[in-house]
């Protein structure tokens, strides 16, 4: 399995960048997921919540119009609208972007209630760096 990372990894490197939006409030796990992906040469936007990634999505303030948005992730447990309700709103809206959502547990009713709002995957492990890694390498590879 490492082996087939490594060589998507070294596949995305040679691709054209991909867009990644990353919601993450917690400013060191968020940085350490963007430096990965950068390194992986995705174009990574940070922002610190649901709101903000609404924002951007939609054209407020700051934000762009989120078509050129290639990858989401979201952390399930965010302070205001968490990665699972941020997931809802954009599906209701007609919003097919991928979107992974990342969070520090992993239990049953985390993946049920994802998968009910059209998480494209869960990862329940948000350190676990290499899986992030591949998760936006497969998505990035359909849009």
């Amino acid at each position: 399995m490492k082996a087939d990372v490594a060589e998507w990894l070294e596949r995305a490197r040679g691709l054209a960048r991909a867009k990644v939006l990353l919601a993450e409030e917690d400013e060191p796990v968020r940085e350490h997921l963007a430096q990965a992906l950068r390194e992986d040469g995705y174009d990574v936007v940070e922002v610190e919540d649901g709101f903000e990634l609404l924002d951007y999505m939609f054209g407020f303030p700051g934000g762009s119009d989120g078509s050129s948005v290639d990858v989401i992730i979201a952390d399930a447990a965010m302070s205001g609208y968490g990665g699972v309700e941020v997931l809802d709103r954009l599906r209701r809206m007609d919003v097919g972007t991928p979107f992974v959502i990342i969070s520090r547990r992993s239990d049953g009713a985390l993946y049920e209630d994802a998968a009910r709002a059209g998480a494209d995957l869960v990862i329940g492990n948000l350190w676990d760096v290499e899986e992030v890694r591949s998760a936006v390498f497969l998505l990035s590879q359909g849009s």
